[in-house]
């Protein structure tokens, strides 16, 4: 149930998750260029479902909550070009 593997059914904000990807399993994908993703794998497009989960639970619109992360990371990661 860790955000880096996508939020599953068992978590508890799963019934906050508006965007989907079709999955499959690693061992039926082999081969195969479809563009899915790989079940319970890391993908970048999972990022969009923790957003959705964190602004709801924060009651905030996903936008505004983007900035506010995308902000944070650039004050983290280049505190020199972005300190206020």
């Amino acid at each position: 149930d860790a955000p880096w593997c996508g939020i599953k059914n068992s978590h508890a904000g799963s019934h906050l998750v508006q965007t989907t990807w079709a999955a499959k399993d690693k061992k039926k994908r082999i081969g195969v260029a479809s563009g899915e993703c790989v079940k319970d794998r890391s993908e970048p497009c999972h990022v969009r479902q923790v957003l959705e989960v964190l602004a709801a639970a924060k009651g905030m619109e996903e936008a505004e909550l983007a900035e506010t992360v995308y902000q944070n990371a650039l004050k983290v990661f280049f505190p020199d070009e972005y300190a206020l």
